[in-house]
């Protein structure tokens, strides 16, 4: 069956048979649909399967409500709106408020904890989206150190939401809402569907703002996964300021997926130019943006993993290792002395940090990763504030005399000078 052979081709054999298993209707009354759906709703990946496992019946009622409507089988209940979206709100505790102008985005970052402002904050939303803010009438008296578990739509996270649109035709809608990365898919509240807040608030928006939507969002929701402007599914290893850096050399911007060409290599945000022999950052980090003197890059694979061995033209080496997502998973380098300031902030992913010959980590170094157990810098003099700020790796070889901020390493290090 060429439904099958397909899927099993672009997403593996084991959704191959789940497929099979779920949709034998689709698959005998309308041969090379069921291909066709899967490949219009999510990008192609062996990993899929996986991401699904737990929620079958949910993906199973997507899959077949978006077959129904292709064959012209469904029919979407009609809901008659005569409220506007500011009243249809009230009913929920919410004040709405349009923001026009950039003075209007900043009155509310005071409703966000140090570390959890939007990225809406850093400007420049107003050119690319529609930017509302919904406050409920006791978000001010609601504290954030009293939710030590934070969950993404618990009485904190939605008591102030941002809801956007985009600027375009298909008013993509992202609903934000207030704990900002320390919670699941923060960008997909109400798994940005409107009326999971109130019934009708969809229709009304479209009705008395204009803000009609080309694709709505079904409550089926993947974890770590994001929707582009036409409602396809794709894999995302980062979200930095509202671009998604995804598996396969894809990057997410104002809603629009771009395929990098094919010798690059995208490491969660950095490109590694195959071609041009240089290394680029989709976001400020000093080091590889000044990785200007490479001689070589060479590619090699090793089960799941990609090595890229980086020869210097002094014929120092770094060494990065990728998992099967691109995900840089270890570093080593005897070429960077000094790191400067938020080298590697934004990675998640890396167990194994080496720099031999490393004498200054600047401020923010690896801030946000969470899962280093080897931090090897065996000369380095001082280590600067926010080094792994969320981890304390199993692993920790630094010279007796380094100093060392104590908010560092999770803030268990405890010590300013080690003796």
């Amino acid at each position: 069956m060429i439904d099958l052979k397909v899927i099993k081709k672009k997403y593996g054999e084991e959704m191959m048979h789940l497929c099979r298993d779920l949709f034998p209707t689709i698959l005998s009354d309308n041969k090379g649909m069921l291909q066709e759906i899967m490949l219009n709703l999510f990008y192609p990946s062996h990993e899929l399967i996986n991401d699904i496992k737990g929620k079958e019946y949910e993906f199973q009622n997507y899959i077949t409500k978006y077959y129904q409507k292709m064959i012209g089988n469904y029919q979407e209940k009609e809901i008659i709106v005569n409220l506007t979206p500011e009243e249809l709100l009230r009913k929920k505790g919410y004040t709405l408020y349009e923001c026009k102008s950039e003075d209007d985005i900043q009155k509310f970052k005071k409703y966000y904890a140090k570390g959890e402002e939007l990225c809406t904050f850093g400007g420049g939303r107003l050119d690319t989206d529609y930017v509302y803010f919904a406050v409920k009438d006791n978000a001010l008296e609601l504290k954030r150190e009293d939710f030590k578990n934070p969950k993404r739509q618990d009485e904190y996270g939605v008591s102030v939401i941002s809801i956007q649109f985009s600027k375009n035709d298909s008013h993509y809608l992202s609903i934000k809402n207030r704990y900002n990365h320390k919670v699941d898919d923060p960008d997909a509240t109400f798994s940005n569907n409107l009326d999971n807040i109130i019934e009708g608030l969809t229709e009304s928006f479209a009705k008395f703002k204009g803000m009609k939507q080309a694709v709505i969002n079904d409550p089926f929701e993947l974890k770590g996964y994001t929707k582009d402007e036409t409602g396809k599914y794709y894999k995302y290893n980062y979200e930095i300021d509202n671009v998604y850096y995804c598996p396969n050399n894809i990057i997410i911007k104002n809603n629009k997926a771009r395929e990098l060409p094919n010798w690059v290599i995208l490491a969660d945000y950095f490109i590694i130019d195959l071609k041009h022999k240089k290394i680029l950052s989709y976001v400020d980090d000093p080091i590889f943006n000044n990785f200007t003197d490479i001689e070589d890059i060479k590619v090699t694979k090793e089960k799941d993993d990609k090595q890229i061995l980086i020869t210097h033209k002094n014929q120092e080496e770094t060494k990065i290792t990728l998992n099967k997502n691109n995900q840089i998973t270890s570093f080593e380098s005897n070429y960077i002395k000094n790191t400067g300031s938020s080298f590697l902030k934004e990675n998640r992913y890396i167990q194994k940090i080496i720099l031999p010959k490393c004498k200054y980590i600047g401020p923010e170094f690896m801030y946000y990763n969470e899962t280093c157990e080897v931090f090897e810098v065996p000369i380095c003099e001082e280590i600067g504030h926010h080094v792994l700020m969320s981890v304390k790796p199993k692993i920790i070889n630094i010279s007796d005399y380094a100093r060392v901020e104590d908010d560092s390493f999770g803030g268990l290090y405890n010590v300013w000078w080690t003796i």
